[in-house]
């Protein structure tokens, strides 16, 4: 009951109707902190009170009244922390992979020694498109690639595979060059300083783009989510608002390429099935196309799994003490997930990916990856299919 959005809304009123200086108590942060902005209730709420805002607001005067913890300062500059962190991939890799090194990040940070986490990529995959051309503007109108922090640094397959679908289908696509991690991961701690300065810096550079003529596209949920309504909350700018009408999440623009006849469907044949876990900020986002775009292709069985939360929120699913809860709020969607007629998994957000192979031990992949193997793109992803997850470290 505490965590219920009507839970917060009440303790909230109470809160303000004792003495409005009592939101910067450590009580009003630990109900806050039961919120992972899901954003489920804002769209679910009859009342259309903005639950999650207001928790953001609560975190956002607790912070600046009281701080932040050691292991909410650490989650906050996540972003920020893994691209100086990945500079050392073979390293950092290494000392992951070490139950000593693990017991000691737990103590000094709350991140759970038994949470596998990903791999950092010896090469980033902004460093990957210099050499290859992509940090250069199309003469004609395109894509301006938002690389989220877990395809540039983790995944850049994932990037790869979103760059060669759009390519295949004759759209102009760039990646621009400076760009760094969303913002979201230090707002949802409530330190809105170093999220407004993440923000900025994005779209001095994605502005210019849109000017230019070219549509911003986002691989991850939550990064499209951010721009679109978050930063509108954050900076009084006519830029931000720029950004934000025309921020488009990939699958959302792929199937509208589809509505318009334009989405090429020479796809082959895959002969496995997934069970796609549609996340909570495509839902809050108000489009959910994944789904329609694995079933255009032949022999693939995507099943949906509209069951739960996969309860991993992001970073909340990290920390020691949110470990288990995070993996209970999961159990619907996992254990459908588990049953054998799912060979793997699908998901647009990588923090529900992760959480798909921690609960199952399946390998988890993003919709456009299936697309690319399917187009004959990248043949790499089937070799990664069949390549079997790791504990501690996953690839």
């Amino acid at each position: 009951e505490a965590a219920s959005p009507r839970a917060k809304v009440n303790l909230m009123r109470e809160f303000l109707a004792a003495n409005p200086a009592r939101l910067d108590e450590a009580e009003a942060r630990r109900v806050a902190d039961l919120c992972v902005s899901c954003r489920m209730c804002a769209t679910e709420c009859p009342g259309k009170v903005n639950v999650p805002k207001l928790m953001l607001e609560a975190k956002a005067l607790n912070h600046a009244a009281r701080g932040l913890s050691r292991a909410t300062w650490f989650l906050a500059r996540v972003e920020g922390i893994a691209a100086l962190t990945g500079q050392v991939a073979t390293t950092a890799n290494l000392l992951l992979g070490r139950p000593t090194f693990r017991w000691l990040l737990e103590k000094m940070v709350g991140v759970s020694r038994r949470r596998t986490l990903p791999s950092f990529a010896q090469r980033s995959f902004l460093k990957r498109t210099r050499r290859r051309g992509w940090q250069t503007k199309p003469d004609n109108p395109g894509v301006a690639y938002f690389v989220d922090t877990f395809a540039n640094l983790f995944d850049p397959q994932l990037a790869e595979a979103v760059i060669a679908v759009l390519q295949h289908n004759n759209i102009p696509v760039f990646v621009p060059p400076r760009q760094r991690g969303s913002g979201a991961a230090a707002l949802v701690q409530g330190d809105l300083e170093v999220a407004r300065e993440r923000l900025l810096t994005n779209v001095r550079i994605f502005a210019d783009a849109i000017r230019a003529g070219h549509t911003v596209v986002c691989s991850e949920p939550t990064a499209a989510l951010f721009f679109t309504h978050d930063a509108l909350d954050l900076a009084d700018d006519p830029d931000v608002r720029l950004v934000a009408e025309n921020v488009v999440e990939l699958s959302t623009f792929l199937w509208a390429l589809h509505e318009r006849g334009l989405l090429k469907t020479d796809f082959s044949p895959l002969s496995f099935s997934v069970g796609h876990h549609v996340p909570c900020h495509i839902k809050a986002l108000g489009k959910a196309a994944g789904p329609k775009l694995l079933q255009l292709i032949p022999q693939f069985r995507a099943t949906t799994l509209d069951l739960s939360c996969s309860g991993m929120a992001g970073t909340y699913g990290l920390t020691a003490k949110n470990y288990e809860k995070s993996l209970l709020a999961g159990r619907p969607m996992l254990e459908e997930l588990a049953k054998p007629q799912h060979t793997f998994g699908s998901s647009e957000c990588s923090a529900c990916r992760l959480q798909m192979q921690e609960g199952t031990g399946k390998r988890a992949l993003h919709p456009v990856q299936y697309l690319a193997l399917s187009y004959n793109l990248l043949p790499n992803v089937a070799e990664r299919l069949r390549k079997p997850l790791r504990r501690r470290l996953s690839s």
